[in-house]
C-alpha cells in the first residue's frame, strides 16, 4: 500500500507541476500504465525513458516538489553547470519552442550592481556578434527576484572538459580548435569588442568538431559609458583567470586591446598540447608575477613532435609585449590553419552534465564548509566580545536554551533558483528551489508546506520523534514531511551525519513510512539498516549513526508532550502544598 501511495502521490505532483497539459498528461498515464507502477521512482523512471520528463523535472518530483520548473516564459529541463556568475540550466521557450540555455545570476551576486550590470553588458555585446563560432546571446530577464541571461544552447563540451578526458590534444585538432576561436574573436573585435576571459572553460566544442566563444561576461566595449563606469566605481584592475591573463590586463584591465585576447588564446593553445598550464603555481600572486616577467617552459620541449611554426606560433602568441604578438586573429588563423585538422568529438554529454553536478557539489561543499567555519569563529568572536560587555549575558543564555547559536541566522533571498545543489540526492541531478522558506529551529514546525493541498490535508495519524538525548518532543505534523539539515526541509536536525536531505516520512493515513533519500550515512530501524520501511511505535531511529529517536504515535506520545487535566490538577496541588509549607515556615 506503502508503495501504491508513492506511486499516487509522484502522479499527483506531476499533474500539480503542470510539466503537461492536463490532456497530455492523462493520455500518458493511460498509454505507460503509470498507476500500475509499483513505486513512484519506477513511474519516473519510466517517464524518462521515454522521453516525457528530464532526469532533471524527475529527480524534483521524487523529491515531492512540483514547483520551479518555470523560469518567466521558460521551462527549465536540465541542468547544464555552474560558472562565475551562476548556474546555467537549459529550458524550452514556451513562446518558439526553441531549446536555450538559461544563466542565472547566483544567490551571491543577485544583489551586486557590478554583476547585474555585467549580465547587461554581456547581452549587449551578444547582439552586436552573429558569427558561429561565438555562443548568441538573445536577451537578459527579470522575473521575481531571478535575474537571467537567455543565450544559444549548445550540445557540447568545453575544452578543459576535453582535455581531462582526453589528455593533451594531438597538434592537428589543437590547431583546428585555436582556429576557430582566433575566427570567432576576429569578428568580435572587428566590432569593437574584447573578451578578456578566453581560456579552455570558455571554448565549447559540440561532436561535430565546431568550437564555439562563450561567456562575454567580462568583455571590454570600447566606448560604452557602462563599461567606463564600472571601471571607475568598482576599479577592475585585475579581471579574468590568472593560468591565462595577459600581461596588461593582470596591470589594468580596463586598458587592453584585441592582442590580450591573442596572448589568452596562445595560453589555452599551450595548456591543450601539453596538458598543463604555462606557469603551473600555487598561488594566484605568483602567477600574475610570472605572465608578467618570466618565459615559460619551451612548448618544443614539452611536445617535442610539433613542428617548428607551431612552436614560434605559440611563443609569438604569449609575447609579453603586445606589440610583439600577432596583431590580429586573423593572423593567428593564417599561421595555424596549415597545420589544422577538424575530428569528430565523441563524448557522452548526459555522463558529462552527471559529472559536472558532481563537480558542482564538491565546489559547493567546499565553500559551505568554508563559510561554517568563518561563522563558527565569527560567532564565537562574537560571543567573547558580549560576555564581556553584557553582564546579564541574557541573549548568550536564550542561545544555550535553545541550543543554537544566539546569533540570529540570515534570512536567505526569496528565490533559492541560484543554489540547486542544496537538494543534491542519490541520483545525483540537482534541483531548483523556486521559493526558500526560513530555517526553523529545530523540533519546530516551519512555515505553510508547500506540498499538494490534497497531501497536505489528508487524513493521518500524528506522530513524535523524541530524542534519545531529550528534549522537545518532534510532531510529524502532517502525512509526507522531509527530514535533514537543509533549511528548505520540513523538519530540520542540525546533527552530526544528518544529511541535507536526509529522509521523508510518509502516512497512509494509519501506518508510518520511512524512506531514505540517499544520505551519505543512511539510516537505521531498531539497528537494522533500512532504505524504505514500515515503522512502528516505539520504534528506534537512527540517522547517520549519531542522532537517535524513538518513533511514538498519539497514543503514546511522550508526557512532555501532552497536557492533560490530572496532570494539570496534580502541578496545582503540588504548588499548593508547597505555598503552604513556605507560609508555615515564615510564620514561625
Amino acid at each position: 500500500m506503502a508503495s501504491q501511495l508513492l506511486t499516487n502521490s509522484f502522479l499527483e505532483l506531476l499533474e500539480k507541476s503542470e510539466l503537461l497539459p492536463p490532456a497530455q498528461f492523462n493520455a500518458v498515464v493511460r498509454k505507460l500504465k503509470l498507476q500500475e507502477m509499483p513505486s513512484g521512482f519506477e513511474a519516473a523512471k519510466t517517464l524518462v525513458l521515454n522521453g516525457v520528463l528530464s532526469r532533471f523535472q524527475a529527480d524534483r518530483l521524487m523529491q515531492g516538489r512540483y514547483r520551479g520548473f518555470f523560469i518567466g516564459n521558460f521551462k527549465v529541463l536540465e541542468i547544464l553547470g555552474v560558472g562565475g556568475m551562476g548556474w546555467v540550466y537549459t529550458a524550452e521557450d514556451l513562446q518558439s519552442g526553441r531549446v536555450v540555455a538559461l544563466k542565472v545570476l547566483s544567490e551571491h551576486h543577485q544583489h551586486i550592481v557590478d554583476m547585474q550590470a555585467r549580465m547587461k553588458l554581456e547581452v549587449r555585446a551578444g547582439q552586436k556578434l552573429d558569427h558561429p563560432n561565438i555562443v548568441h546571446a538573445y536577451k537578459a530577464e527579470h522575473t521575481g527576484d531571478v535575474d537571467f541571461l537567455v543565450t544559444e544552447y549548445v550540445e557540447g563540451i568545453n575544452l578543459q572538459e576535453w582535455s581531462e578526458l582526453a589528455g593533451p590534444t594531438s597538434f592537428p585538432q589543437a590547431c583546428d580548435f585555436i582556429c576557430q576561436a582566433a575566427a570567432g574573436l576576429q569578428h568580435a573585435h572587428s566590432n569593437g569588442l574584447v573578451h578578456r576571459d578566453i581560456k579552455p572553460s570558455n571554448l565549447i566544442v559540440d561532436k561535430l568538431g565546431t568550437v564555439k566563444i562563450l561567456d562575454f561576461g567580462l568583455a571590454l566595449t570600447r566606448n560604452d559609458e557602462d563599461e567606463f563606469s564600472l571601471a571607475m566605481i568598482f576599479g577592475h584592475d585585475c579581471l579574468g583567470t590568472d593560468d591565462f591573463i595577459p600581461p596588461e590586463q593582470a596591470r589594468e584591465s580596463y586598458a587592453v586591446d584585441s592582442r590580450a585576447d591573442l596572448y589568452s588564446l596562445g595560453c589555452t593553445l599551450y595548456f591543450l598540447l601539453s596538458g598543463r598550464v604555462p606557469f603551473p603555481l600555487k598561488t594566484t600572486p605568483e602567477k600574475l608575477r610570472a605572465h608578467l616577467s618570466k618565459t615559460p617552459q619551451s612548448i618544443g620541449e614539452l611536445v617535442p613532435s610539433l613542428p617548428e611554426p607551431v612552436i614560434a606560433a605559440v611563443e609569438k602568441m604569449m609575447a609579453k609585449d603586445p606589440g610583439e604578438r600577432f596583431q590580429t586573429a586573423a593572423e593567428v588563423k593564417a599561421a595555424l590553419e596549415p597545420f589544422a585538422e577538424r575530428k569528430l568529438i565523441p563524448f557522452d554529454f548526459p555522463a558529462m552534465l552527471v559529472e559536472r553536478c558532481k563537480d558542482a557539489q564538491r565546489r559547493v561543499s567546499a565553500i559551505k564548509q568554508r563559510r561554517r567555519k568563518i561563522a563558527e569563529a565569527s560567532s564565537s568572536s562574537s560571543m567573547a566580545r558580549r560576555m564581556m560587555l553584557d553582564s546579564s549575558s541574557q541573549h548568550l543564555q536564550a542561545g544555550v536554551d535553545t541550543g543554537v547559536p544566539g546569533e540570529t541566522r540570515p534570512r536567505r533571498s526569496a528565490v533559492s533558483l541560484v543554489n540547486p545543489l542544496d537538494s543534491y540526492t542519490a541520483s545525483k541531478i540537482p534541483t531548483i528551489n523556486m521559493k526558500a522558506k526560513s530555517r526553523p529551529q529545530q523540533g519546530t514546525q516551519p512555515f505553510p508546506s508547500s506540498r499538494p493541498q490534497s497531501i497536505a490535508s489528508a487524513t493521518f495519524a500524528p506522530a513524535y520523534l523524541t530524542s534519545q538525548a531529550g528534549g522537545r518532543p518532534i510532531k510529524l505534523y502532517q502525512p509526507y514531511l522531509v527530514v535533514g539539515r537543509d533549511e528548505g526541509c520540513d523538519i530540520t536536525i542540525d546533527g552530526a551525519g544528518v544529511s541535507s536531505r536526509h529522509c521523508e516520512f510518509r502516512c497512509d493515513g494509519q501506518h508510518w513510512t520511512v524512506t531514505d533519500l540517499g544520505s551519505k550515512n543512511g539510516i537505521q530501524i531498531n539497528g537494522q539498516s533500512v532504505e524504505s520501511h514500515a515503522i512502528q511505535s516505539g520504534d528506534e531511529l537512527t540517522f547517520g549513526k549519531l542522532q537517535r529517536f524513538r518513533f511514538m504515535t498519539t497514543a503514546q506520545q511522550p508526557q512532555s508532550a501532552r497536557i492533560t487535566w490530572p496532570a494539570i490538577v496534580a502541578s496545582l496541588a503540588v504548588g499548593a502544598a508547597a505555598a503552604t509549607a513556605w507560609w508555615w515556615f515564615l510564620a514561625r
